[in-house]
């Protein structure tokens, strides 16, 4: 570290153990420059790790068997800064995260297993991420924002290939704003809202449910 760069080396090793064991390390590094007091600038990359199991189902001919790890890659380059009364940041990353399918005609009624969960391909996700804070007086304000893009990618199925995965918004909005009572030491109000868009349920798009806004009190 020095005046102006600062550099982080990381790793993870992480223990499961749920019925089957698995083990996983998983490496991060990130690079930050301070352009100005409290402003900077900062790039990081690393890798993350999920565990996976075949369905204990008849049909499947690897029923119950833990898969390979299914490690994932993200880089992130953005921007922070502060002042006394503002925090801000913004971001642009690029995560490939690998999916498995179903591979095989998986007939149900067929006397022997026909099909087969293993990995296939990944999910190129895309996007930017913002938010920021600030205070003026009794009032604490906050706002944050994220677009995403995601795409299939590298599936043996070429039909799957450049469809959004299943279960992902791609697009965010969040807000809450928080007023502290003067005349009642302790006390805050709060009012938050969150909205997120709708998001594909099947890996070949065919079903979709819709966006929803949360509101909340406090």
């Amino acid at each position: 570290r020095s005046a102006r760069w600062t550099a982080w080396l990381g790793v993870r090793h992480s223990r499961i153990d749920r019925g089957y064991a698995q083990s996983f390390t998983s490496p991060s590094v990130a690079l930050s420059y301070a352009f100005l007091p409290d402003q900077l600038v900062y790039a990081s990359w690393g890798r993350g790790v999920e565990s996976a199991v075949a369905p204990n189902l008849p049909i499947y001919t690897n029923a119950g068997a833990v898969l390979p790890a299914l490690q994932s890659r993200q880089i992130e380059i953005g921007l922070k800064g502060a002042t006394p009364t503002m925090n801000w940041n913004i971001a642009a990353f690029d995560i490939q995260r690998p999916q498995t399918s179903d591979v095989g005609t998986c007939d149900a009624t067929a006397a022997v297993p026909t099909c087969t969960r293993q990995q296939d391909g990944t999910a190129h996700h895309r996007g930017i991420d913002g938010d920021i804070a600030t205070t003026i007086g009794p009032w604490s304000l906050q706002l944050g924002a994220q677009w995403l893009r995601a795409r299939r990618e590298g599936s043996g199925d070429a039909a799957l290939n450049g469809l959004v995965p299943p279960n992902v918004a791609q697009r965010a909005l969040k807000a809450q704003a928080a007023y502290t009572l003067a005349a009642v030491p302790g006390l805050t109000l709060l009012a938050g809202a969150k909205a997120e868009g709708g998001r594909m349920v099947l890996p070949d798009d065919s079903a979709r449910i819709p966006g929803y806004a949360v509101v909340d009190l406090g």
